[in-house]
């Protein structure tokens, strides 16, 4: 075998871990360090750094560094990407809720997530559509708009998607999509990289929304906490040095290197790391480093060449100085308790690959990156997932605390729970299909010693030849879904972190994708029917009693056929109003999508019905799907694309549709 069809099969195991994961970590250097991170002294030593690491893995088609990579870079490249650059629920307890309003369904009590829609009961404020709008409950009217997508600088900024939301200040999140390197002949080396921005919106006349600041990012936000009053933003940038492609020497591989060798010796430190640039209504900035030099460290085991930072600014402040702490390396789970920010990052380590398989064509490089890494690798599991752990105690920059890993992939940020200083995480280890079947799982409990995040508790063979579909802790037992043809349903005691144990285990038909605590004793869940033989049939709503939890039971189960629910793969579009029980849940069918409204009681889940779109909203002739509910009051407010429609919570009758201007 040659030495380029090497790097292209290289490359391609590289595309299957980003496939599968989303994520951007080295295929070849996955294990994240345990313990501390090395702080860098000055900027002088950072760029020392990233240039002695590159010029060891640079080569004739680009830099090496595996999933989002470094690589050539198309004549369209610069001028795309200077114009991206321009540009309460506690699981600890039964939930309660403001017997005002719904608040948006988050993991932990009082830690607020961004979400497409707030309200503080007299207005919803919305970015469903890109344009923060804001609602007048009691008008049933439109009362503001803001445009977020231009302004004088740039003709196109990344569309408004999130927003936080504390008293008469909001803090709204944009994304712009991906600008890909363009890579001829399918080289291995290939990436991009995302920008991002930050508005600070005044809120204090409702019908007069006002920019304040913003603040433009290199980097992909990942996910962003609200606690008393400071938010805590997880950012992901990958360089963006660019390697020219020559077509007059696309054959000599000897050349290439030496060229793209120069085009690192002579990179600058802002080629490597994240920039950032303040705009206010009274003045503009130069982009600067969006970390310092001095707040930025390194793992002892090489990690990639991508930067996690973790920002922290007063929400009702100006974005003008973001206190930042920053990691070279990846991340793409984040999870917060009220003193805790931890960013998790999926990957692998090398797999062997046998030395006569063939080299596909480029059209066939995604099929073969699918059979070469499933998720967990062919047989023998190779994944592992490593956490940063931060301290958000007070409202200064997160101090880094430290990190750890453990065995296997998570699932997202439900896998993740911190109790009484310790963190549990449930995974999976190996592969759920093929020949090869040893997938299982298990939660590992770590504890932060010797500056590290040290395993101190473990139980594992849950689910074997299976995966984990849904994970809830509350309070000092987990809940953990695993899936292939039937459902189990663990509960598991973790009172002593030491030595956590399975209490009971309840197999069905089908699975639950969310676990949702509705009183002490009751748990819903969403997710899909199956058949004996694991074939779907259509979306679930369960309710299990685990009162006792050896013995866990399915109490009801409502199923719509043919359905699915945004619910199974986003919490926030679940909602639970504890004063009725009321549970709100978007569904879609072949035929019918709206929102499915049920009655949760002691035993029983009783269908009230299903609210659809105004025959005046487009989504009631395109089929979109309800993106969000919440209650206010009496009334049941449905959110779409370009509408919000209140019903009476109770019949679900009288529609008030609130068309978007």
């Amino acid at each position: 075998m040659t030495r380029s069809a090497l790097i292209r099969i290289a490359s391609l195991t590289s595309v299957a871990a980003v496939a599968v994961t989303g994520c951007s970590v080295p295929v070849d250097t996955a294990r994240v360090l345990t313990g501390a991170l090395l702080p860098f002294d000055a900027c002088e030593d950072v760029l020392s750094y990233l240039k002695t690491e590159a010029l060891a893995r640079v080569g004739p088609y680009g830099l090496d560094q595996g999933g989002r990579g470094i690589g050539f870079a198309g004549r369209d490249v610069a001028e795309s990407a200077t114009g991206a650059e321009a540009g309460a629920v506690a699981p600890g307890a039964a939930p309660t809720i403001d017997e005002a309003h719904s608040t948006t369904n988050v993991q932990e009590a009082g830690v607020d997530e961004p979400d497409l829609v707030k309200t503080d009961g007299n207005h919803i404020y919305s970015v469903v559509d890109g344009t923060f709008r804001v609602i007048d409950v009691a008008a049933n009217t439109e009362v503001g708009t803001l445009d977020l997508t231009t302004d004088a600088a740039s003709s196109e900024l990344p569309r408004a998607s999130e927003l936080l939301l504390e008293d008469d200040r909001a803090l709204v999140i944009t994304r712009a999509p991906m600008v890909w390197l363009d890579a001829p002949r399918a080289m291995p080396g290939w990436g991009g990289w995302q920008s991002s921005r930050l508005v600070t919106v005044d809120l204090s006349d409702p019908s007069d929304p006002t920019q304040l600041s913003s603040l433009d990012i290199e980097g992909e936000i990942v996910s962003a906490r609200l606690v008393d009053g400071t938010v805590r933003l997880a950012v992901r940038s990958e360089p963006t040095l660019e390697f020219p492609w020559d077509e007059t020497v696309a054959e000599d591989e000897a050349a290439l290197t030496q060229r793209n060798r120069a085009v690192v010796e002579m990179s600058q430190l802002t080629d490597w790391l994240p920039s950032a640039s303040w705009t206010s209504t009274e003045a503009d900035e130069e982009p600067t480093l969006l970390v310092p030099c001095e707040r930025l460290s390194y793992p002892r085991e090489f990690s990639g060449f991508s930067t996690v930072s973790v920002l922290s600014l007063p929400i009702d402040g100006d974005l003008q100085e973001p206190n930042g702490t920053a990691v070279l390396g990846s991340g793409d789970t984040v999870y917060a308790s009220q003193d805790r920010f931890y960013v998790a990052t999926n990957g692998w380590t090398p797999i062997a690959l046998p030395v006569d398989l063939p080299v596909p064509p480029p059209d066939v490089a995604q099929d073969l990156s699918i059979a070469i890494m499933p998720p967990g690798g062919p047989g023998v599991d190779t994944q592992r997932t490593g956490i940063h752990a931060f301290d958000i105690t007070d409202s200064g920059p997160a101090r880094y605390v430290g990190s750890g890993e453990v065995p296997g992939r998570l699932i997202g940020q439900y896998a993740l729970s911190e109790w009484e200083g310790n963190l549990r995480i449930a995974s999976t280890t190996g592969s759920s299909w093929g020949p090869n079947e040893q997938s299982e799982s298990r939660v590992t409990v770590l504890a932060e010693q010797d500056e590290g995040l040290v395993e101190i508790g473990m139980v594992d063979g849950l689910g074997k030849s299976e995966q984990i579909y849904a994970v809830r802790y509350v309070g000092v037992t987990a809940y953990v879904v695993t899936f292939r043809q039937t459902d189990p349903l663990y509960v598991l005691d973790l009172a002593d972190p030491t030595e956590p144990t399975v209490r009971g285990e309840l197999k069905i038909t089908g699975y639950s994708a969310y676990l949702h605590p509705v009183s002490d004793g009751l748990v819903v869940g969403v997710g899909q029917e199956a058949n004996t033989d694991g074939r779907q049939v259509g979306a679930q709503v369960s309710l299990f009693d685990v009162s006792d939890p050896t013995s866990p039971t399915k109490l009801a189960g409502h199923v719509v056929r043919d359905g699915y629910s945004e619910a199974e793969y986003e919490a926030r579009a679940f909602l639970y109003w504890d004063a009725t029980g009321a549970l709100v849940i978007p569904m879609s069918t072949g035929k019918r999508t709206g929102a499915l409204v049920l009655t949760v009681g002691d035993k029983t889940l009783t269908e009230v019905g299903w609210v659809t779109a105004s025959e005046e909203s487009s989504a009631a002739k395109s089929g979109e799907a309800v993106r969000r509910s919440l209650v206010i009051g009496d009334l049941l407010f449905t959110v779409w694309s370009d509408g919000i429609q209140s019903n009476e919570l109770d019949t679900l009758t009288d529609p008030t549709w609130i068309p978007y201007s």
